[in-house]
């Protein structure tokens, strides 16, 4: 959040700081206007766009990381290190930038689509206040409301996904593209469990965020009227409450939101343990569990186990009427340990 904060405000210093390098055209007394060229207005909005995108793309990787470690804890909490965030944030920057690059850039053309659509809509409004309403402005205002309704909907959709996709990405490894269509199995295959997962988390994340404003407005009221010099000397207290409610109601959004991404991660850890299940495949923590998250032809190719886990991994392929088996010896240095797996 910190770092999305000082994003916005590097852009837009930088952003004002590029708009004064136009013409200035003044007009009456006291006013004017900056106008800029065609080159101008397009690298103006094209740091814009960069700037949003840096912004989202930050969030993203949060989402990522929180998503690494709460599956790495589900599934390998007996290998659980001391730093698990950190180990989960090297490995999104080292192995997954460009699917977080990616999905935050999907999100950040929407975003543009949509303020594109939100100037028409403006634009046509403007239009009908001086054309006869024969020229079509209602139709056309009309149709922009429309659009831009069915667009703020595929967003939400869209972030939901993302959300569920880089879960799925940190457990997989797979590309953004495929964790997002796994993700989107997994969802359409437990609907009625997401749906109320997420009816229930978020009334009680939005009963968390009131109860802790509440509490902090509670206690500064209780200290502004008790404490001195604060008694003697505020003629009100509601200005210092409302601004310590407000910082406090921001402060507990930030970390509510990572409980909510920690909510959505267990779910996602939850359906594919399900799923395990139903194909007869173990579920718990151990390397056996690790070694089918880093090969999910295994998993499709439903193996047989042939000895103990230490001596071999058999992984079989059918194709027509020929059986291939490979026999992976975990001893040998070509198949990783159970310590070297990442989830």
């Amino acid at each position: 959040m910190a770092a999305s904060i000082a994003l916005l405000l590097f852009g837009g210093f930088f952003a004002m700081l590029f708009v004064s390098t136009g013409d200035l055209q003044l007009g009456r007394p006291g006013f004017g206007h900056i106008l800029l060229d065609g080159w101008q207005e397009l690298i103006l909005v094209f740091f814009c766009v960069a700037t949003v995108w840096a912004v989202v793309f930050v969030r993203h990787v949060q989402y990522c990381t929180i998503g690494g470690a709460v599956s790495q804890w589900y599934f390998k909490r007996a290998q659980l290190g001391s730093f698990p965030v950190a180990v989960a944030l090297g490995t999104t920057l080292r192995y997954h930038t460009g699917s977080v690059a990616l999905g935050s850039l999907l999100i950040t053309a929407l975003k543009f689509v949509r303020i594109v659509f939100l100037f028409l809509r403006r634009r046509t409004r403007f239009l009908g206040k001086r054309c006869a309403p024969k020229c079509g402005s209602r139709f056309a205002r009309a149709l922009c409301c429309y659009v831009e309704c069915c667009l703020a909907c595929f967003e939400k959709c869209l972030r939901a996904l993302c959300r569920y996709a880089y879960t799925q990405l940190m457990i997989s490894g797979h590309p953004f593209c495929k964790s997002a269509a796994e993700a989107f199995t997994l969802l359409t295959a437990n609907l009625a469990g997401a749906a109320t997962l997420r009816v229930i988390a978020a009334a009680y994340l939005a009963l968390g965020k009131l109860l802790v404003a509440a509490a902090c407005g509670t206690v500064g009221a209780l200290i502004l009227l008790s404490e001195s010099p604060f008694k003697e000397e505020l003629y009100s207290i509601w200005p210092p409450v409302v601004a310590i409610v407000v910082i406090a109601l921001a402060v507990s959004m930030i970390f509510f939101g990572v409980y909510n991404m920690t909510i959505d991660t267990i779910f996602v850890c939850v359906c594919i343990e399900k799923d395990r299940k139903q194909l007869g495949l173990p579920t718990d923590g151990s390397a056996e569990v690790a070694v089918l998250l880093r090969d999910p032809d295994v998993i499709e190719g439903q193996p047989r186990r042939a000895g103990s886990l230490e001596q071999m991994v058999c992984a079989e392929s059918t194709s027509g009427t020929r059986t291939a088996r490979t026999t992976l010896p975990l001893s040998s240095p070509d198949t990783p340990r159970d310590a070297d797996l990442q989830i």
